[in-house]
This record gives C-alpha cells, sequence and structure tokens, in this order.
C-alpha cells in the first residue's frame, strides 16, 4: 500500500494511466498526483512514482523507464510495476507486448511489429481510449470518491481479474470445446457467451490450438440464439448467405456472423451452417 501515488502531468498515455489504474487497485486508495515528484517522494517508500522520476528503483517505489537506452528491451512502467509489485502476468494478451513497443519505441516500432504502416496504427486509435486519456490528462490531483478515480479503480480491478482468470479461463474453453467439420470446414463450437474475458480467452485457444478454424459457435450473448462468427475472414465462409431463413434472427451483410432465433439442435444448426459454407 501506498499512501501517495505520483506520475507525470501535461500529456497522458495508456503507460501511466494502466500503471496508475492498478496501483491503486492494489489498496489503500491512494490520492493520486499528476506532476514531478520531489526528491523526497524518490526516497519515500510509502510514495509510489510511476513513469516519471527517472529512476527503476523497486525497493523505494519508483518505477521509471525514460533513463533506459534507446537499445533496451521494449518495457514500460506499467509492465516494472507489475514485474516487482505483483504476481500477475500479461504477457498472454494481446495488447501487452503493443503497449510496451508503443509506449517505449513508438508508433513507428509498432506498425514494424505489428506488420503494417504506421498510418494503420493510428488509425486504429481508440476514441474511447482517448477520451479517457484526455480526462487523466487533464487533472493535477485525482482524489478517491471522485467519478474518474472511481473509473480508474474499476480498470485495475478489471485487469488484476482478466490477468488471474485468462488461463483458467482458457482451460475450461477448451475442456468444453467441440470441434467439427463441415464440407471441409473446421468449426469450433462452445456452449457458452464469450463476452468480455471470455471472448478474448476463446481469441487465444483459437489462435493457439485451431488456427485453421472456419466457424466459432458460441451462445449469443445478446439473445436467445447462438452466434456464428467467421474466423480469419475465411474464403469459404460467407454468413450473409443464411439471410432469410426463418430460424436466423440476423445475418450481418458483410458476411462474418449470423445469429439464430433460438439455440435449436446442433444437427439442425450444421444443416442450417452448410448453406454458408462457399464451394
Amino acid at each position: 500500500m501506498s499512501r501517495l501515488v505520483v506520475t507525470h502531468g501535461g500529456q497522458a498515455h495508456r503507460d501511466d494511466l494502466l500503471a496508475v489504474a492498478l496501483a491503486i487497485s492494489c489498496g489503500g486508495l491512494p490520492p493520486v498526483a499528476r506532476r514531478d515528484p520531489s526528491p523526497e517522494e524518490l526516497e519515500d517508500p510509502d510514495v509510489l512514482v510511476l513513469d516519471v522520476g527517472g529512476r527503476h528503483e523497486p525497493a523505494k517505489g519508483n518505477f521509471d523507464h525514460h533513463q533506459f537506452g534507446r537499445d533496451a528491451e521494449a518495457t514500460c512502467a506499467f509492465a516494472l510495476y507489475i514485474a516487482a509489485r505483483t504476481a500477475l502476468d500479461f504477457s498472454a494478451h494481446r495488447w501487452f507486448l503493443p503497449t510496451l513497443v508503443l509506449d517505449s519505441k513508438g508508433p513507428f516500432a509498432l506498425a514494424k511489429l505489428l506488420g503494417c504502416g504506421p498510418a494503420a496504427v493510428f488509425a486504429l486509435r481508440s476514441p474511447v481510449e482517448d477520451a479517457l486519456l484526455s480526462l487523466f490528462g487533464s487533472r493535477t490531483r485525482i482524489d478517491s470518491g471522485e467519478p474518474l478515480y472511481r473509473v480508474l479503480l474499476d480498470m485495475g480491478l478489471v485487469l488484476r481479474d482478466e490477468a488471474a482468470r485468462l488461463a483458467d479461463l482458457i482451460g475450461a474453453l477448451e475442456a468444453g470445446l467441440r470441434v467439427w467439420m463441415l464440407d471441409g470446414v473446421e468449426i469450433l463450437f462452445v456452449d457458452l457467451p464469450l463476452a468480455g474475458a471470455a471472448g478474448r480467452a476463446m481469441c487465444d485457444l483459437r489462435d493457439g490450438r485451431y488456427p485453421s478454424a472456419g466457424i466459432q459457435i458460441s451462445r449469443d450473448d445478446r439473445g436467445s440464439g447462438w452466434a456464428c462468427l467467421r474466423y480469419g475472414d475465411h474464403p469459404r465462409v460467407d454468413l450473409s448467405c443464411l439471410a432469410g431463413d426463418p430460424a436466423v434472427l440476423f445475418a450481418h451483410p458483410g458476411g462474418f456472423k449470423a445469429c439464430t432465433r433460438e439455440r435449436i439442435p446442433h444437427g439442425q444448426l450444421l444443416d442450417l451452417l452448410r448453406g454458408a459454407i462457399v464451394p
């Protein structure tokens, strides 16, 4: 627990916001000051200094990475804090490495990592994240009880929960997974809704174990039927072909999603999906 969390002022970034969110969720509900730390605060182990200060000294609560050399391994204050103060492992989360690279090496290095151009990195910036960063960046101090503090605290709690549950979620999904073949297309079926953390866990399982799958089926988290998704833009799957079938509630014109009205029997479901398989 800390009596105060200090991070840099000015423009906020994903790294410092995530580090603060996780830190305040770990107990004590310390206030957050967005400014440079004083020399006394850098020496005080009860003051947590994140992404500022030019020092990485876990015993003193200092977690900055800007003093590292240009050729140093990609890292950030969020990663340094996790490694020293928690037992959490985010390495399996798809956003973790890109976050490290973006913060410590910049958007052009991230584009190289992802195998795309810098324009794609900028185009995919989330307006949700940008709005939250703008709110965070506009403040010099945030105290517990304020709405923004509550948002940050909830973010930290979600991060901790998902990190702790990811391996268990993947195991549970794999235990209940059924794999079917339909006219040469591999189909993954799980009798669960795949929203939130479960959906992200399913993506990791699917990419790691079943990269050639063409369709994923799960319970529709927005209705009473099955949700069918085309995986990996599979060239032989076009779910828009199911539009107009009485059993189908919705078929996206883009061909990547369709939902049934009810959870029809598996045999009937496969007969329906046969109409979405392109010869």
